[in-house]
């Protein structure tokens, strides 16, 4: 999905990229599969790491995640999260910034676990946290009814995104905020 050749409603060339980020969440080869999520660490500082895009809808994103790992722990104790998808086929870049909800042991974590293949569910299978180590027989295996409690849907809700496409001609950058509907709301172009 191409955006625009020249944007003149900031809130379409926006609407129209992240439609374009929609693609991350069932094609593996997209660039959009895999974007990146910064977290407060308790230091205060930012933390990122890689993040798989497992659900795109109006204003939000969703990515699922272990509730022992840190990234867990940091957005329990702060939801502030910023998004990070590059597209360099395209030369598209989405950045966002919002607040993440963690859904464990809840009707939104059972819908998506039984959305997951076996291969999906491995990931949480292990007995060990997220950053331990462990053996490479792999024997700390936990069955899989019990791997269940460890699975988390992390749904990110957008409060501002910044969309920029690298164009030859000149950059296109626009901006805008969001409702409480996951509507694109005070958009504008800037400058970029």
């Amino acid at each position: 999905m191409d955006l625009p050749a020249a944007p003149t409603d900031p809130a379409v060339f926006i609407e129209h990229a992240l439609r374009r980020l929609e693609t991350g969440v069932t094609d593996r080869r997209s660039p959009f599969h895999v974007i990146g999520l910064s977290s407060v660490a308790p230091s205060g500082l930012p933390r990122a790491r890689s993040v798989v895009l497992r659900d795109c809808a109006p204003g939000e994103i969703r990515f699922h995640t272990d509730r022992r790992s840190a990234k867990c722990a940091e957005l329990a104790a702060d939801p502030r999260a910023a998004m990070l998808a590059y597209a360099a086929v395209d030369r598209l870049q989405i950045r966002a910034e919002g607040l993440v909800a963690l859904h464990t042991g809840d009707a939104v974590a059972e819908a998506a676990w039984q959305n997951l293949g076996p291969s999906g569910r491995e990931i949480y299978r292990t007995a060990a946290v997220p950053g331990a180590a462990v053996a490479a027989d792999r024997a700390d295996r936990l069955a899989e009814a019990a791997a269940i409690i460890h699975f988390t849907v992390a749904v990110m809700r957008f409060d501002v995104v910044d969309v920029l496409s690298l164009r030859s001609g000149g950059h296109q950058r626009a901006s805008c905020r969001f409702d409480a509907a996951g509507r694109v709301t005070e958009a504008a172009f800037i400058t970029a």
